[in-house]
């Protein structure tokens, strides 16, 4: 009987010692694993409002404590990888270490199940239904949404499915197993590396939307969302996508006769490369016409004249040409607005030059009339078919021309005219001061 209870006491101190190292083990692993399943931590994670702000302090503590931790070594290189992945700017063309370590077990450079499964196992995870709850894991879907979002960013206004689902996943708080869902959509592209001239990324797939509008992707757009998922839809949007150009938003000016407002309104349509180099070889020509023509205006109408506006405008224009002939594969969104600019400084300036020639012509013109040489100043006229946009000053000297060479009957009928309007406004002002220059009476003016 004593033999029995002293077996029974050796049994039980032999429990107590396993349930006591147990306890101990679980005690230690628990420890090791709360610094990183505190608030501070998950909220980390789970941040993908862009804003990309450093780990807090708990950070550090999480990552300390990993090192009692069975599973230490890829649990801290998961977390590592979220880290370096979340603090990049921008996009990320060339892969960081970070990347290469978390789809080391992937052969293409691809996010499939098998990845996704054997760093579950290397992190413990190994129920499905643990493993949305897991920080690690959901670490791990972070790391992969960050490579895959710097990499796809603007592939959401192309209506690509696998990007819109991973981006509805994660806004307002992520939905973890929703996103899991979305990153298998990335399993028959490689996110950055190509084995051959034929083989689709990722990175490839964006490079064609690279410049590319909202606006102009509404086509593209509702092609892309028919594609159904299968192991062919990434090859499949790269072509639909190669072949979308970007709408080239110019406005050519309704009542622009100019070289280059033709050349704008071609390219406008064409969208080529060959339009384009129209639009600077017309618009460099037109510049240069439009600054012959003023320097010889210059040089024949009175001195004391304030040239400022019009140099600042022809500057402007100058300006704006240089930068044209380097654009050599310009981005019709963003030269779209230099060129409607361009092209209203070069309406401006033509119109100013022809405004300016009719004040010349008109100063020929009275100035033959003064001469008594009525011949000369018919000549100096010409012979227009309308005088609608004409300068007052050049209305005022025909209707006197036409005055002197009739009388009132000469002046009426000028003033009936197409376009003309005598009445009141800039052409009432400029008779009164011809028939003062001339010697007229105001009245023979007056319509």
């Amino acid at each position: 009987m004593s033999r029995n209870r002293g077996r029974c006491r050796r049994r039980s101190s032999r429990r107590a010692i396993v349930a006591v190292v147990a306890l101990g083990l679980g005690t230690v692993r628990a420890l090791a694993q709360a610094p990183c399943e505190s608030p501070a931590v998950k909220a980390y994670v789970s941040d993908f409002s862009g804003t990309r702000a450093g780990p807090p302090p708990a950070w550090k503590t999480c990552l300390d404590s990993l090192s009692l931790d069975p599973l230490g070594m890829p649990k801290t290189a998961v977390l590592q990888a979220f880290a370096a992945l979340r603090a990049r700017k921008g996009e990320g063309r060339e892969p960081i270490e970070a990347e290469r370590r978390l789809l080391q077990g992937s052969s293409r450079v691809a996010i499939n199940r098998q990845l996704l499964d054997g760093w579950g196992v290397n992190l413990g995870v190994r129920r499905a239904e643990q493993k949305y709850d897991n920080v690690f894991y959901q670490a791990l879907v972070g790391a992969l949404s960050w490579i895959v979002l710097d990499r796809s960013s603007g592939l959401e206004d192309a209506c690509v499915a696998p990007v819109v689902r991973l981006r509805g996943a994660l806004r307002g708080g992520p939905n973890w197993r929703e996103a899991e869902s979305a990153l298998l959509g990335f399993g028959d592209v490689s996110l950055w590396k190509s084995a051959g001239p034929d083989e689709v990324t990722l990175t490839g797939v964006k490079a064609h939307i690279s410049g590319l509008s909202k606006s102009d992707l509404e086509g593209a757009c509702q092609d892309v969302r028919k594609i159904a998922m299968s192991a062919e839809y990434w090859r499949t949007v790269q072509s639909r996508l190669k072949n979308v150009n970007a709408q080239i938003a110019v406005t050519v000016p309704s009542a622009c006769r100019l070289a280059a407002c033709q050349a704008a309104g071609a390219w406008k349509q064409s969208r080529s490369r060959e339009s384009w180099m129209g639009v600077q070889k017309t618009f460099a020509e037109d510049v240069t016409d439009v600054g012959q023509r003023l320097s010889t205006l210059k040089a024949a109408l009175p001195e004391g004249i304030n040239w400022t506006r019009v140099d600042d405008r022809l500057g402007s224009a100058r300006g704006r040409s240089q930068r044209f002939g380097q654009a050599r594969e310009p981005n019709g969104r963003e030269m779209a607005p230099e060129v409607t600019a361009g092209l209203l400084d070069l309406l401006g300036l033509a119109t100013t030059v022809a405004e300016l020639r009719d004040v010349l012509t008109s100063k020929q013109v009275l100035s033959s009339l003064l001469a008594g040489d009525l011949l000369h100043a018919k000549e100096a006229l010409g012979t227009r078919k309308s005088w609608r946009g004409a300068a007052a000053p050049l209305i005022a000297a025909y209707v006197t021309t036409s005055y002197w060479e009739r009388g009132k009957p000469g002046r009426q009928a000028a003033c009936r005219e197409d376009g003309i309007d005598c009445s009141g406004g800039a052409v009432a002002r400029q008779l009164t001061r011809v028939a003062g220059v001339l010697g007229l009476r105001q009245e023979d003016l007056k319509p």
